[in-house]
């Protein structure tokens, strides 16, 4: 059997065969539906993973994925639960396509933790399908280049850490990015430059936290781009900070028109994630047995708060304060 030939069957065997948990080493062509089960270790690669166009590869809630790729030209579903997610670790998931508007592809991640490697990343040629990312946190990823989707793209209840950002190009196609938390962007969060027809890029109850300046943007020169960024919490009630996270013809008269932002939202909504709060650190040493230990209590702010301020004092074992 060649290498590629093996490549297949192991990828098909994991799905249909009832094993006991197991590292599994993918690669090659999925050519029939097929499910990625939880196994005690990591699926690795031994050359890039092709989903082909009509088969579905579904990955199971609590599989971890590292260091390769996934090239879509048919459905990817990934599964994972609120309380056992799919993680993906350096891991690129590529749109793909021969340049057939007939053969479309469907990437829908549910759900899930990305660190490292791609998600939607431009391929530079003709790609035809759609994105449904919803419940994820993708950390430490380039842009997202959504060229041109074939059905309605939804981004929803998502935490973005040091991420490119999400860039949109679309024609009688609508993209909803709703409930997600953007924080520490790079250039931009959300880019519109092409909004054709009936096509419109909805951006509404997300919250902008440490994000980029612009947060949103209609780049310049670029006379179809259309964006609605309505209902989102700019981390301020001061209108002249928000203008400042707006890029549209208010700053170059060559970007396509103006993005419309009010109202706005005076505080996170109740539907995006949270901003993961910071723990207060405290640490003493103490002696124990004539050792030196070093004792430390965390203790999270509340929201707005300027310190901490405990219901009791911090006492040593001996009841003694520390000094």
């Amino acid at each position: 059997m060649s290498s590629r030939s093996h490549s297949k069957a192991l990828v098909a065997s994991i799905a249909m065969v009832g094993l006991p948990a197991f590292a599994a080493t993918v690669g090659g062509i999925i050519s029939t539906d097929t499910v990625w089960s939880d196994t005690s270790e990591a699926y690795t690669f031994s050359s890039a993973v092709q989903i082909k166009n009509g088969v579905t590869l579904t990955i199971d809630p609590g599989v971890n994925i590292e260091a390769g790729d996934i090239k879509v030209f048919g459905n990817l579903v990934v599964s994972g639960s609120a309380n056992s997610i799919v993680k993906f670790t350096n891991v690129n998931v590529v749109p793909s396509g021969n340049g057939d508007p007939a053969k479309k592809f469907n990437i829908d991640i549910s759900h899930a933790s990305l660190t490292g490697g791609s998600l939607y990343y431009p391929t530079g040629n003709a790609i035809y399908g759609t994105l449904s990312l919803e419940n994820s946190k993708l950390e430490n990823l380039p842009y997202m280049y959504l060229w041109y989707p074939t059905s309605e793209v939804s981004i929803r209840g998502n935490t973005f850490l040091n991420f490119g950002g999400i860039s949109v190009g679309s024609s009688n196609v609508n993209v909803l990015i709703e409930n997600n938390l953007f924080a520490s962007s790079s250039s931009f969060a959300v880019e519109n430059w092409a909004s054709y027809g009936t096509a419109m890029t909805t951006v509404r109850y997300n919250t902008f936290s440490q994000s980029a300046s612009p947060a949103v943007r209609l780049p310049s020169a670029y006379n179809s781009a259309k964006m609605d960024a309505r209902e989102n919490y700019w981390g301020t009630t001061d209108v002249s900070v928000i203008n400042s996270m707006i890029f549209d013809e208010n700053d170059d008269l060559s970007s396509a028109g103006t993005i419309p932002f009010m109202p706005f939202l005076s505080s996170p909504h109740l539907g995006t994630p949270a901003i993961s709060p910071v723990p207060e650190v405290s640490s003493w040493v103490m002696l124990l047995s004539g050792l030196a230990v070093v004792v430390t209590l965390h203790r999270r702010r509340k929201r707005g708060s300027t310190g901490i301020k405990p219901a009791q004092p911090l006492l040593l074992p001996d009841g003694s304060r520390p000094v």
